[in-house]
């Protein structure tokens, strides 16, 4: 069962998207970790939790969360959400670095106990080491 949402948040959620390529994008307000928001009953809602919600006709439970399959934050297309566990959504979003690196397999660096993109952190280090060089030059 879907949660009861009037028409007056229904409009203000479609006068703010935009179409982007293949995505549909969030032109309004956004939280500090990126996710676009609306103000819904009494308190702000996911852009990306009301788009599944409005066109699935279902409630987002507790311990479960639309993921973007497209990894874009701002993405309101219910065909690049899916429902998945609140873990596994954190794994899957922690396979693409901040780059767009798979982080997988080969390109897995273990460093202080934290997973990192193997190719960011070598050219993270190349450019530090000329800046080093540089230096003592």
């Amino acid at each position: 069962m879907t949660r009861p949402y009037n028409t007056n948040i229904i409009d203000r959620f479609l006068s703010h998207l935009e179409n982007d390529g293949d995505c549909i994008i969030w032109t309004a307000g956004k939280n500090n970790s990126g996710y676009g928001w609306i103000m819904g009953r009494r308190k702000p809602i996911g852009v990306h939790v009301f788009s599944y919600e409005l066109h699935s006709g279902k409630e987002v439970i507790s311990n479960y969360e639309p993921h973007h399959k497209c990894h874009n934050k701002l993405c309101v297309k219910f065909e690049h959400l899916e429902l998945l566990t609140t873990k596994n959504n954190l794994r899957a979003n922690h396979e693409i670095c901040k780059n767009g690196h798979q982080i997988i397999d080969d390109n897995i660096l273990y460093e202080k106990g934290k997973r990192r993109c193997k190719k960011c952190r070598l050219a993270y280090r190349k450019r530090y080491y000329k800046e080093v060089q540089c230096k003592t030059l």
